[in-house]
Order: structure tokens, then C-alpha cells, then sequence
């Protein structure tokens, strides 16, 4: 089985999945809360560089799990990564949080990633 990794947020769900998947590489992003020992941290504006280390950690399936809000962005200090998907995001967020996480998908899935879902890797939390 490929290696997964945690996009993780607030909350308990990354928790529940790394304890259940102890392999996986969690990530958290600065200036948002998360409950887990993330393996590396990243800035929204350097996702360039979240893409490679996913990489070279073997990660090939990506989790999205627990609470985000809205980042305060810099274009200044973006990476040439994200400097790459910047206009599809701006254009994303004007379509509101479905939209937005819609995009992010697409882009992980366009830089070589499976997304999967939370209820598929923990089936038993959902009703």
C-alpha cells in the first residue's frame, strides 16, 4: 500500500487517522491549530515545497482531515510552486468553500497524488 499523508487540521479526526494509519506523514501549515505531532510544517505560500518533500517522503495518497480557515496569503514570499497555481486559487475562493477545496484537490491530484477521504480510510465514523 502507498504511503498516505495527513494534511492535517484542528480537531480529532487527523488524530483517529494517524493513530490508526502510524506510518502516515503528517503535515500541518503555519498558523493553523492541529492536534497531532505534525512531521513537517509548511506556509501556504511554499506548497512548491510541500509537493517535493511529499515526494521524496514516498507519500503517494493525501488525506485532508480536520478544520481550516482561510489563510492571509503573501504573494511576495510565494514559491515558484506556488506562484504556478496562485490565479487558480484566488479564482477558486470566489466560489466559496466547496469550490475552494475542489481546486485544492485538483491540484494535489494534478502534482501526481490520490486524494482519498477521511471515511474511507476510518469507515466506521460515518453513520
Amino acid at each position: 500500500m502507498s504511503r498516505l499523508a495527513i494534511m492535517a487540521g484542528s480537531g480529532q479526526l487527523p488524530v483517529l487517522i494517524a493513530a490508526e494509519f502510524p506510518d502516515t506523514f503528517k503535515v500541518a501549515f503555519e498558523g493553523m491549530d492541529t492536534d497531532v505531532r505534525p512531521d513537517a510544517s509548511f506556509c501556504f505560500e511554499h506548497l512548491g515545497g510541500l509537493f517535493e518533500r511529499l515526494r521524496s517522503e514516498g507519500v503517494e495518497r493525501v488525506v485532508m482531515a480536520g478544520a481550516m480557515s482561510r489563510p492571509q496569503l503573501d504573494p511576495a514570499v510565494f514559491d515558484s510552486g506556488m506562484q504556478a497555481i496562485a490565479q487558480s486559487l484566488i479564482d477558486a475562493m470566489t466560489g466559496g468553500d466547496d469550490g475552494l477545496l475542489r481546486q485544492i484537490i485538483a491540484i494535489f491530484e494534478e502534482q501526481g497524488f490520490r486524494v482519498v477521504g477521511a471515511h474511507s480510510l476510518l469507515p466506521e465514523l460515518t453513520a
